[in-house]
């Protein structure tokens, strides 16, 4: 096929290009910037074409009247767009000209859903590579961060520009025959509407008010140093004992509480423990057994609020609008669990302190947190079509108190609450694709107490062991872990299955993949449906954060009413279309800063 690259400078030659690229079903879609930042960059050059035809668009000299004119004649929604990384062209193009991109079609996205759990690349050069056999020339990509607007670009830039769209078309119907063929077609329709809906999240950005922020460091410093000072005091014979005499006077030993290789020999001594290592996670089971640990894990905690979430956090607030702007990652996570980078706006303190702060801008707007109540159990329920778990939650009481009352043989109402968290325990360990040992540590209790009370469960909630069974045998079979409530999948082709480490991981996977995934799918439907509910009615609202499961909107007051009743109905819905034989109750709440 001959190629025609088109470089286009001038005003006058706008209209014939417009006139063509009208004309089009599909189109390929990409740009060249001076920066990763949608909020800093300028856009370099503008690429739209398809295989045989390539239009390169010199923004500068096409000037930006121009290329919103262009821009605005491709978005028709009859225009199929294809792009990679799409999420981040769609916030270049709407941070610099006002256009939001619609119907679009990100061959990064369906490559990731068809490698997940592998490491094959998804990038442009790799799935190029992949699809077509072309090798793409990305020696020139690193010449635009330094280029001077207006400059003229030389012939390897332009060609480098339009091979980046030369494929595009090619590549997309190769990964949709893969994603149809395996069932993903609807779950590949969602990622791709969910990228413009996490590209408003990030040019969005939330407000963090400094001055709310900044105290709890102080506080944070405070508990730090009276963590520290239990720590001192667990270890005072030891330190006394290692102060020394040598030729230059006295040297004071001290334990360097961040050092493992220091800290281990100590721990064993003060606790007559031999552990093994000194982890949060091993730790846990030791939490209640010894103070001395339980200090431990208190001074850590206290530590990172004041390296990870002090002032140094405040670094992140955005000069053009004093705004946090995270980038969302869609699919980041193998279980298609969104995350969010610099800053991780998902991994926050837990403490209520650390979600005040974050606050409308506008005194006079409101702020709407809401979450899916239970979800994870609530699939749980659907997906393994468990009758006693169905009913508890369609009869509208507490799960875990209902599910000891059973596991215990004794009436709910004189179940303890040490009884639910045990329940609780075991349940969410399920979740979490977890056996006996981890149970064990999270209850503190013997490996042999832990199977016992697992063994019981699965007596109790037959059908839940069936599902798990179900699905470790897809894996073992098929040797990919099945999401079945949204066609995930995670390709677990090219791990040892001769290690029994690594298939006892592979198997966890399984038995996680269905409530992760789907949850994914879930809130991602969810903030789908309701950023296209905002736009219809024209509300007056922008969704700032979204959290595994749980939804933040900043929205005006005029507004308010109407907003809380869509984000409560389209989650409800949104759920729905994944788990319909359980209720989902939302009930969103409202105030000036986000409510936990």
């Amino acid at each position: 096929m001959e190629v025609n690259i088109n470089y286009v400078d001038e005003k006058k030659e706008v209209d014939a290009a417009i006139t063509w690229l009208s004309k089009q079903n599909m189109l390929a879609i990409d740009t060249e910037t001076t920066s990763l930042d949608p909020l800093k960059s300028k856009v370099l050059l503008l690429q739209i074409g398809t295989p045989s035809r390539q239009y390169v668009f010199d923004v500068a000299r096409v000037g930006d009247k121009k290329i919103k004119e262009i821009l605005e004649t491709v978005n028709e929604p009859k225009i199929v767009k294809i792009l990679h990384n799409s999420v981040f062209d769609y916030m270049q193009l709407k941070a610099n000209f006002g256009v939001a991109l619609s119907n679009m079609k990100c061959t990064m996205l369906g490559e990731q859903l068809t490698v997940q759990g592998t490491k094959i690349s998804a990038s442009l050069e790799a799935v190029v590579r992949k699809y077509t056999g072309i090798q793409l020339n990305k020696d020139t990509r690193g010449t635009f961060q330094n280029h001077k607007i207006g400059d003229p670009f030389t012939e390897e830039q332009i060609i480098y520009s339009a091979e980046d769209i030369e494929y595009l078309i090619p590549v997309y119907y190769c990964i949709q025959k893969i994603l149809d063929n395996w069932g993903m077609t609807e779950l590949y329709l969602l990622e791709n509407e969910a990228a413009s809906v996490l590209g408003d999240m990030t040019l969005n950005g939330i407000y963090l008010d400094q001055t709310l922020w900044i105290p709890l460091e102080e506080k944070a410093k405070v508990s730090l140093a009276a963590a520290k000072e239990k720590l001192d005091e667990h270890f005072k014979d030891y330190i006394s004992k290692q102060i020394d005499t040598d030729l230059f006077g006295s040297v004071e030993h001290v334990i360097n509480y961040n050092s493992p290789k220091q800290l281990l020999p100590r721990l064993r001594e003060v606790t007559g423990v031999q552990l093994a290592k000194t982890d949060a996670k091993y730790l846990e089971y030791y939490e209640d057994k010894h103070e001395v640990i339980a200090d431990l894990i208190k001074y850590r905690k206290e530590q990172k609020k004041i390296s990870t979430y002090g002032t140094a956090f405040l670094q992140n607030i955005h000069t053009s609008d004093k705004r946090v702007h995270s980038k969302f990652r869609q699919l980041k996570a193998q279980t298609g669990r969104m995350s969010s980078d610099d800053p991780n706006m998902m991994n926050l303190p837990k403490d209520q302190a650390y979600r005040t702060p974050f606050r409308v801008q506008d005194d006079s707007w409101n702020f709407i947190s809401a979450d899916f109540s239970g979800q994870e159990l609530r699939l749980l329920a659907h997906a393994t079509q468990e009758p006693q778990m169905i009913k508890a939650l369609v009869d509208g009481i507490d799960l875990h108190t209902y599910s000891a009352s059973l596991l215990f043989n004794k009436p709910y109402d004189q179940i303890t609450e040490e009884e639910r968290n045990q329940c609780k325990s075991i349940t969410f360990a399920l979740l979490y694709g977890a056996g006996p040992t981890k149970l064990s540590t999270k209850l503190k209790i013997t490996f042999s107490e832990a199977r016992t009370l697992m063994n019981r469960y699965f007596v109790v909630f037959p059908k839940v062991k069936a599902f798990m069974n179900k699905m470790v045998e897809h894996v073992e079979k098929h040797r990919f872990a099945l999401s079945p409530l949204d066609n995930r999948r995670l390709d677990l082709h090219g791990i040892d299955w001769n290690n029994k480490a690594l298939v006892a991981h592979a198997v966890n996977q399984a038995k996680n993949l269905p409530f992760q995934g789907a949850g994914a799918s879930t809130i991602k439907l969810a903030l789908v449906r309701l950023n296209n509910r905002i736009k219809k009615n024209g509300y007056n609202a922008r969704i700032v954060n979204a959290i595994h499961d749980e939804i933040l909107v900043e929205v005006s007051p005029e507004h308010t009413k109407q907003v809380k009743l869509a984000i409560e109905e389209e989650m409800v819905i949104a759920f729905n279309h994944y788990a319909n034989s359980v209720p989902m109750e939302i009930t969103a709440k409202v105030g000036k800063h986000w409510i936990h």
